[in-house]
């Protein structure tokens, strides 16, 4: 603290969780240090400057049901539009594009097409027999945990069209392949999301909302009630505890309080040293905890010549493509045409080999193939690989491999000591959401709160 007097609460983290918590506690009278490694604020949060632009190239979309998310914006009377999706889609299936109005008409047959809607209603169904707070509770929880949502899914099927479509979702929720995360955990983001299909729609669920100046505002604003109580540029790399409170260490000093709330992505928490140490259970959880591999790239026209052809800008890919997914994102009342992309997960650390004239070359083929030869003129182009990110290392998905949620889960909010833990991961609702890591900073300061 900049008066000489120690904290009552050393926040690690600056994310929405780190600044939601700092906030709370501030607001209760607690003094509190809020310590962030990078150079900024928002963590998986980051908006830039683009052809005379704030765009985001995070976190960008609020929803239905997001509560605390959407009370915060009314609270610093920020403006929400809508997502304009009207238009074709473009859909890539086995090398084949296709333009669609109905989810996969035209693209799969029609058997293919009804057993997609048969399989993803059992998972609807499968998944809201979770608790949300704790799925490793859930009747089928050991069953579900036992094998990974891609068996499930080919247990399930008869055609391959069918596990590409599954697939695709499985990507756009989690940022990973079906292969690599149980089946109780996609479910419970199922769960957590109020739905596989809340969490895809444009109209009235998860993406029903832009922020006119980007979603990182949010956090400049949470920030700005901080004041001096915020330092950037300080990793954190030791936590110590005993019965009279924590020490952080950082690279250059070492900071001591009541309390510590470590409020960033698991595998990241792995990576502090502890005395004494974790439980082994809290300490293999993190372990197993693994981020989306996301690149996200922000692409920029003189117009959104797509929309001549009758086209809504999104797109989907399939594993021939590098880009996964593209949706448009052109801020209202603006002449340009944004479009936003992902790279597909199991491509992601090869494209981060590239040069970045080889990687915009990729992208850029791939909008193309989509959006025909005026693809390849953008006026601004820039991407962040997530996954490179020294402090973040991944994108807004997070997946567990089976077994690791129902024999480590038990201990994912429980603190430690005088350790306590907040991120969007540990959310009871929408984990992997700025809501999720909203509502987690704010259970977090109230675990102190009531042990003050």
């Amino acid at each position: 603290m900049t008066d000489g007097t120690s904290p009552d609460v050393i926040v690690v983290g600056a994310g929405f969780a780190g600044l939601t918590a700092a906030r709370e506690l501030v607001n209760a009278g607690q003094k509190v240090l809020l310590l962030e490694a990078r150079d900024r604020i928002g963590g998986r949060v980051h908006s830039i400057e683009m052809a005379g632009l704030r765009l985001d190239i995070g976190g960008r979309y609020l929803g239905r049901g997001q509560t605390e998310s959407l009370t915060l914006a009314k609270e610093f009377d920020v403006t929400l539009y809508p997502p304009q999706v009207d238009g074709h889609m473009l859909q890539s299936l086995n090398g084949r594009i296709v333009a669609i109005d109905d989810e996969f008409s035209g693209l799969i047959s029609k058997e293919a097409s009804e057993e997609y809607e048969c399989i993803a209603e059992q998972l609807e169904e499968m998944a809201q027999t979770l608790p949300s707070d704790e799925p490793w509770n859930a009747p089928n929880a050991f069953a579900w945990d036992s094998m990974t949502a891609e068996a499930w899914v080919r247990a399930h099927t008869q055609h391959p069209e069918t596990v590409e479509v599954l697939r695709g979702i499985c990507i756009g929720l989690v940022s990973a392949e079906m292969y690599e995360v149980s089946l109780l955990a996609l479910l419970w983001y199922i769960r957590t999301s109020n739905g596989m299909y809340n969490a895809v729609d444009f109209e009235n669920g998860l993406l029903m909302h832009l922020m006119k100046g980007s979603m990182h505002q949010l956090s400049t604003r949470l920030a700005e009630s901080l004041a001096d109580q915020l330092k950037l540029n300080s990793p954190i790399f030791r936590i110590e505890q005993d019965e009279q409170g924590v020490r952080v260490f950082s690279d250059s000093r070492t900071y001591t309080a009541s309390h510590a709330i470590v409020a960033i992505p698991p595998m990241l928490a792995g990576r502090i040293t502890y005395a004494p140490a974790l439980t082994p259970m809290r300490d293999m959880l993190m372990q197993k905890f693994a981020l989306g591999r996301l690149a996200s790239i922000l692409v920029v026209y003189e117009r959104p010549f797509w929309r001549e052809r009758g086209l809504s800008g999104m797109a989907s890919g399939d594993a021939d493509s590098w880009v996964t997914n593209v949706l448009h994102v052109t801020p209202p009342d603006q002449p340009h045409g944004v479009l936003s992309c992902f790279v597909e997960p199991g491509k992601t650390t090869q494209f981060a080999a590239f040069t970045y004239d080889e990687r915009k070359a990729l992208i850029l083929r791939d909008l193309v193939r989509y959006f025909g030869d005026e693809a390849t003129t953008p006026i601004a182009y820039a991407e962040v690989n997530w996954t490179t990110e020294t402090y973040t290392r991944g994108g807004y998905g997070w997946s567990l491999p089976p077994g690791a949620l129902t024999m480590f889960g038990p201990t994912l909010r429980k603190p430690e000591g005088r350790i306590h833990w907040a991120g969007t991961e540990t959310a009871e609702m929408f984990a992997g959401y700025i809501e999720g890591a909203i509502r987690s900073g704010k259970c977090a300061a109230k675990e102190i709160l009531e042990k003050s």
